[in-house]
């Protein structure tokens, strides 16, 4: 099933860019990780490519996981461009408290159309 949409909650565009920009934490998965490594870049780079996009005002598309440790969890979707290149950008949000969050870089990996 096909859920792909674009965000429009200004609330969770508001709290990916906030852990983008260093106010929240951010962590990556070890798929992220190894996408990170392997293409030359940094965590940093890609959260600030997260805060830049946002910032240009470009759309976010939310997804449903269907990865079984993600299932269910809704994903945030961008293709900022990082070191040069554009990059499929993939986090997830875990609500600790009603203001405060944690940012999943789930995938960070060469954009294919």
């Amino acid at each position: 099933m096909e859920f792909k949409q674009p965000l429009c909650d200004k609330k969770i565009i508001g709290a990916i860019r906030q852990c983008a920009s260093g106010e929240g934490c951010v962590r990556a998965t070890y798929r992220a990780q190894q996408d990170i490594s392997r293409l030359d870049m940094t965590l940093e780079g890609v959260c600030e490519a997260i805060v830049k996009w946002i910032d240009d005002g470009k759309t976010i598309t939310q997804d449903l996981a269907g990865h079984e440790k993600h299932a269910g969890k809704f994903l945030y979707i961008m293709t900022p461009e990082i070191e040069g290149e554009e990059r499929y950008v993939k986090v997830q949000l875990d609500e600790e408290t009603d203001t405060v969050y944690v940012m999943i870089v789930v995938s960070a990996h060469e954009y294919e159309q």
